[in-house]
């Protein structure tokens, strides 16, 4: 799952993913997301 508004507080998003059913996995995969985005903009 991604979050498409990187805006939000950092609060907000942490309550976003704790409300997931698995927090840590949720996390991980905004973060790898956000990576490649990132990665793939700088080529």
């Amino acid at each position: 799952m991604a979050y498409q508004n990187s805006t939000l507080s950092l609060e907000q998003m942490l309550l976003k993913f704790m409300s997931e059913q698995d927090p840590m996995l949720s996390m991980l995969q905004w973060l790898c997301e956000q990576m490649i985005v990132c990665g793939n903009l700088l080529m």
